[in-house]
């Protein structure tokens, strides 16, 4: 089974996009720094259309859907409950 992580799209180019990730939902990933309050990656876009701002699910370094604010703060909630 794979993860797909909630994030917020904080800037686009092209094919990809700028993704920031909720840290304290990623701590056991080796690759993020304990001295930071969020993590931003790079992502492929795929097919998908993001715009700054949005809220998407990125599954294996790629943004697989975007989703909305609902959606997201109820992810965040399961990601608590997960910890």
């Amino acid at each position: 089974m794979c993860l797909a992580y909630p994030g917020t799209v904080i800037g686009v180019s092209d094919r990809t996009a700028m993704v920031t990730y909720p840290l304290r939902y990623l701590e056991r990933s080796r690759e993020i720094s304990p001295h930071n309050s969020d993590t931003t990656k790079q992502v492929l876009l795929g097919d998908t259309k993001v715009k700054v701002g949005d809220r998407v699910l990125v599954q294996m370094g790629i943004v697989i859907k975007v989703i909305s604010e609902t959606d997201y703060s109820e992810l965040l909630e399961v990601w608590e409950k997960l910890k």
